[in-house]
């Protein structure tokens, strides 16, 4: 069903922010950019003909403790459908050696970005990986690597397909490029079947943006 017959009176968008092993520096960069608007035109319903988008992260909510992860179980029982996710952060994948980038509990246990991950990706109409760490897991993937830190399509495997078809969209860079705000347009007009799909190129990185992607690279592909 496509996101025009399945919601025509759409007013909100929820957009799920996951945080893992990084600096956040990528965050401060997606709020300091002011094209079109910036966020802020997006979360206030400013931009024409799209819904508002409904910013879930966990540094800028009004929610927080289990209000805060109870808007992802939701998410990820299908009571928040459609909704987009955007991964910050490299994925730790070694729980023998530690517990590591944990936010609230799943099923009674702790809700480590990975486990997010697999509960929220598969319904999520489209999956962004923001910036080095998200995309191919950045120095924390380094040796030794103590925590097993990789990207976020590493994690989810190359073979993921998002609940609209897509594969995750790898943004590249320390810190990513000024493209955010452009990217989440383009995927809320497609959404709302406005507009197409974002073009992606051999490393799923957004072709309308090839510039910024000089320099920035995804260091594994499968």
């Amino acid at each position: 069903m496509s996101g025009r017959e399945a919601r025509p009176d759409l007013q909100e968008f929820p957009l799920i922010w996951l945080s893992g092993t990084n600096c956040d520096g990528c965050s401060i960069k997606a709020l300091g950019d002011t094209t079109a608007g910036g966020l802020e035109a997006l979360l206030t319903g400013a931009v024409e003909g799209l819904p508002r988008v409904r910013l879930h992260h966990a540094l800028l909510s009004p929610e927080s403790g289990d209000a805060f992860t109870d808007i992802m179980l939701r998410a990820g029982r299908g009571e928040l459908e459609p909704f987009g996710l955007i991964n910050e952060g490299a994925v730790p994948t070694e729980p023998e050696s530690g517990f590591y980038s944990g936010l609230g509990d799943v099923d009674g246990s702790p809700g480590g970005l990975g486990r997010w991950l697999d509960i929220l990706a598969p319904r999520a109409r489209f999956v962004i990986a923001w910036g080095d760490c998200a995309v191919w897991g950045g120095p924390h993937s380094l040796e030794p690597n103590p925590t097993g830190a990789t990207g976020t399509e590493m994690h989810l495997g190359t073979e993921f397909r998002s609940a609209g078809g897509l594969p995750v969209i790898n943004c590249p860079g320390c810190a990513a490029p000024t493209v955010l705000n452009g990217l989440l347009v383009q995927l809320l007009q497609w959404h709302l079947e406005v507009g197409p799909a974002p073009r992606l190129d051999r490393d799923n990185r957004p072709e309308a943006y090839s510039g910024p992607w000089e320099g920035a690279f995804v260091a594994w592909k499968g």
